[in-house]
């Protein structure tokens, strides 16, 4: 009976191998996991408002980085997903495999959430009114421009 030889080169060749199989593509013509993952990654980003640098800047790494998660080239490692879900405030699961958010009605401008945040904190109830109802009166006039848009005759070029 012959015993394998588990040195040498064989043994080498199982490990490259495996590194293969790890960098290439599925023959599956869909898109992978990690590219799937990478389009998650940037709408979630572009919905917070937030652009490439604004969230490598936040997670202390290059915006190249950043590119190489939206592609789907690379996939974040654990720490980095835990990170990732803190500063777009996503759970694990809405990142990672598409899960509907907890919360559909939450305001996704980091910009306008985080200014709102510090409005409730104040407590004053009359400065929130005005508030509200300026945030009522933009929408109503870009509801209002939208619609005289669409019903304008189209121009001549």
């Amino acid at each position: 009976m012959r015993q394998r030889d588990t040195s040498g080169a064989a043994g080498r060749a199982g490990g490259s191998i495996l590194a293969r199989m790890a960098s290439t593509q599925s023959r599956s013509k869909g898109p992978t996991f990690a590219e799937q993952f990478g389009e998650r990654l940037r709408s979630i980003r572009e919905n917070r408002g937030m652009t490439q640098q604004e969230l490598a800047d936040r997670l202390q790494m290059h915006r190249p980085t950043i590119t190489k998660y939206e592609t789907g080239a690379v996939f974040p490692e654990g720490q980095t997903l835990v990170a990732l879900g803190k500063v777009l405030e996503v759970s694990m699961d809405e990142l990672i495999l598409g899960a509907d958010a907890e919360a559909p009605d939450e305001v996704r401008d980091t910009r306008l959430r985080a200014s709102i945040r510090e409005l409730e904190q104040l407590r004053d109830r009359s400065l929130i009114n005005v508030v509200v109802t300026v945030v009522r009166a933009l929408v109503v006039q870009a509801q209002q421009s939208a619609l005289l848009e669409r019903m304008s005759p189209p121009r001549k070029r």
